[in-house]
């Protein structure tokens, strides 16, 4: 459910602009397999958007160059986010990015996004938890092995919700269950986040 509401977040930023603006500017940085970028040129075909992707997993990378997902791609570690001026997005999204990195390395990254775009939105997890089935959450990949964990009191200024129960990865009876009332609670207040796996933050 988080990813559907990420891309709700996408959307209501890119519904700002008309289909006449010229070059609405993303980032995604840590695109993986470039999901996001390529939804959200799907979702908002009518828009000229340039869509720029950036990750350290080169597999991934020529995945995306493959499908020509974006404008401009290329291997990126958090150090090279000090090479954009500021302001040269529009919107930076930073998803399952967080966790991949110490936290240092996190808190650096998150601080570029915020230079470097309008608006921003990150997850993080609360807690570390691997699903061996997908190759995006592999522990023995170690760009891809779970580095730190976040919590609302990493956010400050941001708007945030929880999603999945604690210790979960999401898809069982009882994330369905306890779903609806953890989400309700963390708009409600950001420490009920604490109940729950992973945190959307946007700004």
């Amino acid at each position: 459910m988080w990813d559907r509401f990420v891309n709700g977040l996408i959307d209501r930023q890119l519904n700002n602009y008309h289909k006449t603006d010229n070059n609405i500017r993303i980032l995604d940085a840590g695109c993986g397999l470039g999901i996001f970028g390529i939804t959200t040129r799907l979702r908002h075909h009518e828009k000229n958007l340039y869509i720029e992707g950036c990750d350290i997993h080169e597999p991934y990378l020529e995945i995306t160059k493959k499908y020509n997902i974006y404008d401009k791609v290329q291997t990126d570690d958090v150090a090279k986010m000090m090479l954009y001026t500021d302001n040269s997005f529009d919107l930076a999204i930073g998803i399952g990015v967080l966790t991949h990195l110490d936290k240092s390395e996190g808190e650096f990254f998150k601080s570029q996004l915020e230079r470097i775009a309008t608006h921003v939105i990150l997850t993080g997890a609360q807690h570390h938890i691997h699903d061996h089935t997908s190759l995006q959450n592999n522990p023995d990949i170690p760009e891809l092995a779970h580095k730190s964990t976040w919590s609302h009191k990493d956010f400050k200024g941001y708007n945030i919700r929880g999603f999945h129960p604690r210790g979960s990865s999401g898809g069982s009876l009882l994330d369905t269950w306890l779903y609806p009332p953890l989400f309700t609670l963390s708009a409600i207040h950001p420490g009920f986040t604490r109940l729950t796996q992973y945190l959307v933050a946007w700004k």
